[in-house]
């Protein structure tokens, strides 16, 4: 069996794994129904009000070309009281493409053994990092997980050729104008390109980029449209202090040994930084990584800034999804470090980090359920919609009455 065949036998296996977690971890969410908030109450609604014409409709400030365009071809298809169903699983299966499109990116990387074996875990690591549960399963959220299988698209393109190339660059625009982390990643993909890619490029591999730069373009071009005031300077003040507090130390340690005390949760962090900067420096791809972690964290940074001072963001509290990328970038460059370094030291040290990242992931593996999505007939043929985290509305084809 030939090389080729043989990784794709193993993306298949990625999927079937991909979907068993999210079947393991939210199988209310598949068997009862879900649907979270702007799902049925902003995309459907604009796709029955509006059409095809909702997909190039900004929200919160820029483009959800994924979402809308789920939101559409469902709206099309299926009656209102099967959208709870069929929605979940229709982002099962994306995710789940998401998971072997990173499977086969991960493969390029330089591994020093069993190169499937760590491929499949940073494929498989979004769906295991610590997290509430928000962004999954829910189209309103599908923007986060685009955003890491963006990144293993465009480390895969120099690899994809023929035909595939048309599809992967129609994924890219598609994922660019899904979310603002096209244009956030932006100088990162084009100094890691600028350091990394040498010699000719493909057409194969220049039309998959090209899809990315005018998808990043038309979101970069939206989202200064409807730029609204600026961030005032005080609102990322405490910052680096929260990151630590908020952010690093939670992912790795029981937060009861954090909020002990200041001087504890100093001391954890501390070591957990030195645990971390000696094994990424023994990386052969360190450069890619620690751009990696930079964007995650200016991910964070802007979630900071967007709830306010003041605000908490904890991976299990409220706004988690802004702790999903830099978690995921962290796994994947644990992940990466113990498969790549040089350093037994650094191996064995990201294993131990990978470890206590999982061991706290598993304290909240399966969420409590949420409040619980229904639809029910109202008068005039319209339908009567509850979606958590509970939020009501109106919803009739082509009319819209929304209320919270």
């Amino acid at each position: 069996m030939t090389q080729k065949n043989t990784g794709e036998r193993t993306a298949a296996y990625v999927f079937l794994i991909a979907a068993l977690i999210l079947f393991y971890r939210f199988p209310d969410r598949l068997l009862s129904g879900f649907l979270w908030a702007e799902d049925g109450l902003r995309f459907l609604p604009d796709a029955y009000q509006f059409g095809f014409r909702a997909l190039v409709s900004p929200y919160q400030g820029y483009l959800h070309a994924l979402p809308r365009l789920i939101a559409y071809l469902a709206a099309r298809t299926t009656p209102v009281p099967c959208l709870p169903f069929v929605l979940p699983v229709v982002c099962l299966v994306i995710t789940s493409i998401g998971a072997m499109v990173t499977y086969l990116g991960a493969l390029r990387l330089p591994w020093r053994s069993y190169p499937a074996a760590w491929a499949a875990l940073v494929a498989l690591s979004p769906l295991l990092v610590p997290h509430s549960g928000e962004v999954f399963l829910n189209i309103t959220n599908l923007q986060w997980l685009a955003a890491p299988v963006l990144l293993a698209l465009l480390y895969l393109a120099p690899a994809i050729q023929g035909k595939g190339a048309l599809a992967a660059a129609t994924a890219a625009l598609i994922l660019a104008m899904s979310g603002p982390f096209s244009v956030l990643m932006l100088p990162f993909v084009a100094t890691v390109v600028a350091f990394r890619f040498r010699g000719p490029v493909s057409r194969a591999t220049g039309l998959i980029f090209a899809g990315y730069i005018f998808g990043t373009v038309v979101q970069g071009m939206v989202i200064l449209t409807c730029a609204g005031d600026p961030t005032p300077p005080g609102a990322l003040v405490g910052v680096l202090d929260a990151s630590t507090r908020d952010l690093l130390g939670p992912a790795f340690f029981p937060r009861a040994l954090l909020s002990r005390s200041e001087m504890a949760a100093m001391g954890a962090t501390a070591i957990l930084a030195l645990a971390l900067g000696s094994a990424f420096w023994k990386m052969p791809v360190r450069f890619e990584l620690f751009a990696m972690l930079a964007f995650g964290f200016i991910v964070w940074a802007a979630g900071m800034a967007k709830i306010g001072s003041g605000a908490r963001i904890l991976w299990d509290g409220g706004a988690a999804r802004y702790t999903f990328l830099p978690y995921v970038f962290l796994a994947w460059a644990l992940l990466i470090g113990a498969g790549t370094a040089t350093s037994i030291f650094a191996r064995r040290s990201s294993v131990a980090l990978c470890i206590a990242m999982l061991l706290i992931s598993s304290t909240m593996f399966v969420p409590l359920p949420p409040v619980k999505t229904s639809v029910d007939e109202a008068s005039e043929a319209g339908y009567v919609i509850h979606v958590p985290p509970g939020w009501t509305g109106t919803l009739k084809p082509g009319k819209l009455r929304l209320r919270r």
